[in-house]
């Protein structure tokens, strides 16, 4: 997790700039020396966002490089009261194609407008539920990782575990299933 607010936010002055700058020396080493199967950053302001406050310059232009560079899963975020999951399509690598990028903002109340759709990459939103698009009149909402188990094969395990991101309404029911996210390589 990282303090997007550092960065992008209420303050600009030389005392948080520092802060920012070594946030992002930290962010990126731990990025690249990273193992893991799933490495998602997690941090206030999205990167990509179809909702009323809109995309964050800051994060495509400093934090999208470092998910990129580093094979990152994916990006999880807040600010905009909506939920969405945003996937840019794998050859679009300037827009992130290939990173999933999960905004759930819907735990202080729903939804925002949409009006900012169309700032997102081309085809890359998968799901919204904002203002205008909330049919079953959620009122909040949140996301989860669920992890679906590889099988097991004569007693060994084949394969990796695959995740897939629910979208839910305040009670846990849920209003959309990702397409199964597989591990980095």
């Amino acid at each position: 997790m990282i303090d997007t607010t550092l960065c992008y936010g209420i303050w600009s002055d030389p005392v948080h700039d520092e802060m920012c700058a070594s946030q992002l020396v930290w962010l990126e080493a731990s990025l690249n020396s990273s193992k893991a199967d799933y490495l998602f950053v997690a941090g206030h302001y999205p990167v990509w966002s179809g909702c009323s406050h809109g995309n964050t310059e800051w994060a495509i232009d400093v934090l999208l490089p470092l998910l990129l560079q580093s094979n990152a899963t994916g990006y999880i975020s807040g600010h905009d009261h909506c939920l969405q999951h945003i996937v840019p399509d794998v050859n679009d690598i300037a827009n992130g194609g290939g990173l999933v990028f999960v905004v759930s903002g819907t735990g202080d109340g729903c939804c925002y407008e949409e009006s900012n759709l169309n700032g997102l990459p081309e085809d890359s939103l998968k799901f919204i539920l904002s203002s205008g698009v909330n049919p079953s009149n959620t009122t909040g909402g949140f996301a989860s990782f669920d992890f679906i188990q590889p099988s097991i094969v004569e007693g060994r395990v084949a394969g990796k575990s695959t995740l897939v991101v629910s979208y839910r309404d305040q009670d846990g029911t849920v209003l959309y299933e990702s397409e199964p996210v597989f591990p980095r390589s």
